[in-house]
């Protein structure tokens, strides 16, 4: 066998030892996030205010851009659509089982930059802070809010979406919601 069958041999070993490596990290992460979980959709939703075509880039810890989470739904980056109704947000990814947040679980909507290993222009994403659920019996509800990241598909979508966000905390932060913020 000359060298290069024996690099070649070494490199592809390598290469099955990395990527069963990364399989073993991921499945790890989805079993660690599996106690996440999103809120039960209504029989009947709100009515309809905004849907825009977005791309989900990532879910994290609140105010932990860097820290990737990996809830049923929302593991992967994917596009999608969202739709804000009088009574929550759907969020409604290819390839996963829609998300729904009820206004009173959104804790702050904001804009940024970057999150986990996506830059765009400065406040480029939609950040969608909200209180998850979870089926931890012990967890306290400050310890679940996470953090959305999300990027509007079309021109002027981003604007229209935070607006349509902010309005919907707003609501629920009037009306009795503890959402965390201050009104």
């Amino acid at each position: 066998m000359d060298n290069y069958a024996i690099g070649g041999i070494v490199v592809v070993g390598i290469v099955i030892v990395v990527v069963a490596l990364m399989l073993w990290s991921w499945r790890g992460r989805r079993r660690r996030d599996a106690g996440i979980v999103d809120h039960p959709q209504p029989v009947e939703p709100g009515a309809l205010v905004l849907e825009a075509p977005v791309m989900h880039v990532a879910t994290t810890p609140h105010r932990r851009p860097v820290e990737r989470l990996a809830p049923r739904g929302l593991g992967f980056r994917a596009a999608g659509r969202i739709e804000v109704r009088a009574d929550g947000v759907l969020l409604d990814l290819a390839g996963e089982a829609p998300v729904y947040l009820p206004a009173d679980a959104l804790v702050e909507v904001t804009t940024a930059s970057w999150a986990i290993d996506r830059g765009v222009e400065p406040e480029g994403l939609i950040s969608v802070a909200w209180r998850a659920g979870t089926t931890d019996a012990d967890a306290a509800p400050d310890d679940l809010v996470v953090d959305t990241y999300l990027r509007a598909q079309r021109v002027g979508d981003a604007t229209r979406i935070v607006e349509a966000l902010s309005t919907l905390a707003g609501a629920a932060t009037a009306t009795g919601g503890d959402n965390g913020s201050e009104a």
